[in-house]
């Protein structure tokens, strides 16, 4: 049989143990807090990836958090940033800091429980290595450059290899 789409939304939104899916909100906790810091001090030191695409140091900061991080908790978890990896590597950031930080957050985060049908999704093991992370560290950039961060988030998106056999 067949899944519809809603399914399969279902199924990434709740396929990985509630452990990673703790570390995953912890570390966007710490890139909000980092894109904080960066707009309340004024210097956003905005370059353009291309016309009417900036780039700021915030950008390059939480996207650093989230690679280390992912790095860290999910060593084999393919990840993809939509900055250059090169330039958020030379970002100085205390490692360690942001790792006690994403550690100290992980216990706070509840969730309500899973229908069973949630559960038998929940349930099912999945490596790591067929995990793929997708990242805007900060979404709405122009924006932000431009002070307005109504808009401005951090996101996180994550796929799996899986057949639409496992779906039903």
């Amino acid at each position: 049989s067949t899944q519809s789409t809603w399914g399969v939304g279902k199924l990434i939104s709740v396929f990985i143990k509630k452990s990673r899916k703790q570390v995953c909100v912890s570390m966007a906790i710490q890139a909000g807090k980092v894109i904080r810091e960066v707009h309340f001090s004024g210097h956003l030191a905005t370059t353009d990836k291309s016309y009417d695409n900036p780039c700021t140091r915030a950008d390059k900061m939480a996207q650093k958090i989230y690679l280390l991080g992912f790095k860290k908790y999910f060593p084999q978890m393919k990840v993809h940033g939509e900055e250059n990896d090169e330039d958020c590597h030379k970002m100085v950031i205390n490692e360690s800091e942001i790792f006690e930080r994403i550690s100290e957050t992980i216990p706070i985060i509840h969730e309500k429980p899973l229908s069973e049908s949630q559960k038998k999704i929940w349930n099912t093991q999945f490596e790591q290595n067929r995990l793929f992370a997708w990242i805007d560290p900060l979404d709405a950039t122009k924006e932000f450059t431009l002070g307005d961060v109504t808009n401005v988030t951090s996101l996180i998106g994550i796929t799996i290899a899986v057949s639409y056999t496992h779906l039903t």
